[in-house]
């Protein structure tokens, strides 16, 4: 896991895109007749992806905290 660690660190932008393509794997999944989606699967894998340590700019953080608002609300739609 220390391998994972010091890649997050040196290109802290793998683990974003690690997080929006394993969440999107995990929003295709049937769990009966609920389904997460893309936004609700890249939101646990980016908090799975966390627990690892991963240092953001807060205003990094900020943007992609707007980015998952405006796909949540663009999923119910009007």
């Amino acid at each position: 896991m220390d391998w994972l660690h010091q890649i997050f660190q040196k290109t802290p932008e793998t683990a974003l895109f690690l997080s929006l393509a394993v969440g999107y794997l995990i929003g295709q999944i049937n769990f009966g007749k609920f389904q997460l989606g893309g936004v609700g699967g890249s939101l646990l894998a980016a908090v799975v992806v966390s627990q690892v340590g991963v240092q953001i700019d807060n205003g990094v953080k900020s943007v992609m905290f707007a980015v998952f608002i405006y796909a949540v609300g663009y999923d119910s739609g009007p």
